[in-house]
């Protein structure tokens, strides 16, 4: 078991803010595709291609729209 998941249980928080956090903390980031470490303010990965963070941009979009259509008042 991957270590974010393991914090992520341990403290009842979603795994996706946990490896936000440690990508904040440490500057880097892995590729779920092929693995090679990448800078963490990057959205694509340098190697093959892959977005990085396609969980999170899929929620930020959502977000928005919420925001957009007044839900979140």
């Amino acid at each position: 078991m991957p270590r974010e998941d393991l914090y992520a249980q341990m403290y009842r928080v979603d795994v996706d803010k946990v490896r936000a956090v440690k990508r904040a903390l440490t500057g880097k980031t892995t590729c779920p595709n092929c693995g090679k470490v990448n800078p963490a303010d990057k959205r694509i990965c340098k190697a093959c291609g892959m977005r990085l963070y396609p969980v999170e941009e899929e929620n930020d979009r959502m977000y928005l729209l919420e925001k957009l259509k007044g839900k979140d008042e």
